[in-house]
């Protein structure tokens, strides 16, 4: 089946005060996939997320885009805190009608009660699953993820992961997600780049079976050869 190329980078490098970040880093993003870039922490990671999203200046050989919409989901929720959840939801897309809303809510198991919360009566998890609704309700066609289930329990967590996956595979939508967790990467990738320092490329995986079908042998599998090149 063929899946338009929505993001294509060659050659990537990015500088900090003239210290190296990002060293010629390269990807390729179809429509429809979910490729995770999984590394330690400080490898540049975030910078190649903050690049494609226009917030970091690079250099590059190529960088090709289509005209697509981006949502970023970062590691802090980041709610303006004297607009309740709702507002802040709304944000994002001001044509959003309240139904719907209240409809992605339900999703992630949310209630009109919490819309009305501002963020300091939100608990933890409830500021990530806002952080969902909002990157997601701004209808996207490429999710930018950073580390986006750090400081939640595991059930929620998975839950999240499995909304993720369910809400791109079935709208057509593509992600790109850091993580330095690799059983993250696993339950969720089609492919894995392992990334070294300055997010040198050390592998490329493909992950051919469904996430839908993946399990423990499945996660054991990969998980006993990480090592080679993840360090």
């Amino acid at each position: 089946m063929f899946k338009p190329l929505i993001l294509d980078i060659h050659k990537l490098n990015y500088d900090i005060a003239n210290i190296n970040i990002v060293n010629n880093f390269s990807l390729k993003v179809h429509l429809g996939e979910i490729i995770v870039l999984l590394g330690a922490s400080g490898c540049g990671k975030t910078s190649i997320l903050n690049t494609i999203a226009g917030i970091n200046k690079a250099y590059f050989d190529k960088f090709f885009m289509q005209k697509i919409n981006i949502s970023y989901v970062f590691q802090e929720a980041n709610l303006i805190p004297f607009y309740n959840a709702f507002k802040n939801i709304k944000l994002a897309n001001n044509k959003l009608n309240d139904e719907e809303i209240y409809k992605i809510l339900s999703l992630l198991n949310l209630n009109k009660n919490d819309a009305l919360k501002y963020p300091n009566e939100l608990s933890g998890g409830m500021k990530t699953r806002i952080n969902f609704a909002r990157a997601i309700l701004a209808n996207p066609t490429l999710l930018l993820l950073d580390e986006p289930f750090n400081g939640i329990n595991y059930e929620l967590k998975d839950f999240l992961i499995n909304f993720l996956i369910t809400f791109i595979k079935n709208n057509n939508k593509s992600a790109i997600m850091v993580t330095h967790d690799r059983l993250e990467a696993l339950k969720i990738a089609d492919y894995i780049y392992f990334l070294g320092k300055n997010s040198y490329v050390k592998k490329i995986i493909k992950l051919d079976t469904a996430q839908s079908k993946r399990n423990d042998d499945f996660y054991k599998q990969y998980l006993n050869n990480f090592e080679l090149y993840y360090e």
